[in-house]
């Protein structure tokens, strides 16, 4: 097994267990937003991985999820359709030179514009898709709006301090 596969093994489990154990029971403005920092897992996938296996990758993060929040199949959802998104959203920031093959989505590769970037729009749609999932009709959508977007934007800020917290020079 390569480097590369370990370090994904390990960011699978951790970012599991710290959603699960830690964030679960986190609330923050009245109920308003959570942080689902899980999102990073599928994010920082590398960039040329196939949708498809990266779709399945997200499914298994998303069933862990929904046991600890004994939400059937919300987060598993909503992390499947996160992983379909974010090749359209790696697509719309590929810059003139392309990415090399082995390139991953992390901030020292990337940048922190580009992350901050790719993060915002995979966040977006991961929580939208969550909150409606969960209100589960129209007249709850402006609701479901507002918690996805101060969800997103707690999610990013979070993400990205851990990412730069636990992130390598070299990675």
């Amino acid at each position: 097994m390569s480097r590369q596969t370990i370090l994904h093994i390990v960011r699978f489990i951790a970012l599991w267990l710290v959603q699960g154990l830690l964030l679960s029971n986190v609330v923050l403005m009245g109920g308003n937003a959570q942080v689902y920092l899980y999102t990073l897992f599928i994010i920082m996938l590398p960039l040329r991985m196939s949708t498809g296996f990266a779709m399945l990758l997200a499914f298994l993060l998303g069933l862990g999820i929904d046991m600890f929040y004994d939400s059937p199949g919300l987060h598993t959802s909503a992390a499947v359709v996160a992983a379909f998104v974010r090749p359209y959203f790696i697509q719309l920031l590929t810059p003139r030179d392309d990415y090399d093959i082995n390139d991953r989505a992390t901030i020292s590769k990337m940048g922190l514009f580009w992350f901050v970037r790719l993060c915002l729009g995979v966040m977006l749609v991961h929580s939208f898709w969550l909150f409606l999932l969960e209100t589960f009709s129209f007249s709850g959508i402006g609701s479901a709006m507002l918690k996805a977007l101060s969800t997103a934007f707690i999610t990013l800020i979070v993400g990205v301090v851990t990412v730069f917290l636990f992130s390598r020079k070299k990675d």
